[in-house]
């Protein structure tokens, strides 16, 4: 049998909260209670078997290292569920002679990747994780990089125009659930500076 090549799709807009992008990649925000309660994104890459984790709150070795056995629990669990739900099976996927599974067991973890070089939150900020979290997991939704940095007041404002649009969309259709709503509107992206003035019709 041929070895299969994972491909990536997008499943945007899924209905699922936990799962943004469900097949050969899974983005899922992870809670993780700490000296604070916050949220890291985390994402699996079956294709290179590992966890990238994107933090916003990075600290120094000392809190990464917390971070990392956090994420730890989710690595060793990860690898051992696909092979008993017979994903790779179902797949037709020969880990036994696929590079990146072959010298591993069923019990090794994945191996996890701290994403660098990613925008983070101001020492003083008021813990805005989750607002970190959507907008990372939204850029590598859409197929784009993580960028540098970013605006935060924008990004929030920008979410939040989206979700008060989508809310009188709702009400329009008379919708009383998010299966009669219409379809959420394709949100397009593009660098623009943060001094730039933006209409909102």
């Amino acid at each position: 049998m041929e070895k299969e090549e994972f491909t990536y799709t997008n499943k945007a807009g899924s209905s699922n909260v936990n799962e943004l992008v469900v097949e050969e990649v899974l983005m899922c925000p992870a809670p993780l209670q700490m000296e604070i309660f916050r949220w890291i994104l985390i994402v699996v890459s079956i294709n290179d078997r590992s966890i990238q984790i994107y933090d916003s709150l990075r600290g120094g070795a000392l809190q990464d290292l917390s971070v990392e056995n956090e994420i730890k629990k989710y690595a060793q669990l990860i690898f051992m569920y696909l092979s008993k739900s017979d994903f790779y099976g179902k797949k037709g996927i020969d880990i036994s002679s696929h590079p990146k599974y072959k010298s591993h067991s069923e019990c090794d973890s994945f191996e996890m990747i701290y994403v660098n070089d990613i925008p983070q939150q101001d020492a003083g900020s008021c813990n805005d994780c989750g607002l970190y979290v959507a907008a990372y997991a939204d850029h590598i939704s859409n197929g784009n990089g993580v960028p540098n940095s970013f605006d935060s007041k924008f990004t929030h404002i920008q979410y939040a125009s989206l979700l008060w649009n989508y809310g009188v969309q709702k009400i329009q259709a008379e919708a009383t659930s998010d299966n009669e709503a219409p379809e959420r509107p394709i949100r397009i992206h593009r660098n623009c500076d943060s001094s730039e003035r933006i209409t909102i019709n």
